[in-house]
């Protein structure tokens, strides 16, 4: 069996917003804008009216909270992102921008 090549190591330039503002995501925030979140259980509550659940995505280290009613139907999502996800100035990503974005992954 052959060896594996070691990974290859981009070097990263500056990156900036479409405003102009500057950007440096982590190749993991990238990766999961492109392909989503993988999300893991971290922590679980009960309250009052029903459960409070944060999930952890493996890659980036995001949070998302979810308030559910006592018969589990999410009530709210709050996100936590780590520096560097959010684009400053800016606000979700478009169809054109996803699709570089792939693009750039592969």
């Amino acid at each position: 069996m052959g060896e594996v090549a070691p990974p290859v190591t981009r070097k990263r330039k500056p990156r900036f917003t479409q405003k102009g503002h500057p950007w440096q995501p982590t190749d993991d925030q990238l990766l999961c804008r492109d392909l989503q979140h993988s999300w893991s259980p971290y922590t679980a509550r009960s309250e009052v009216d029903g459960f409070e659940r944060t999930l952890i995505c493996e890659r980036c280290a995001c949070k998302k909270q979810q308030h559910l009613d006592k018969e589990g139907y999410i009530v709210s999502t709050t996100m936590h992102y780590e520096p560097g996800y959010l684009r400053p100035g800016e606000g979700r990503m478009t169809r054109d921008e996803r699709a570089s974005l792939r693009v750039r992954n592969l």
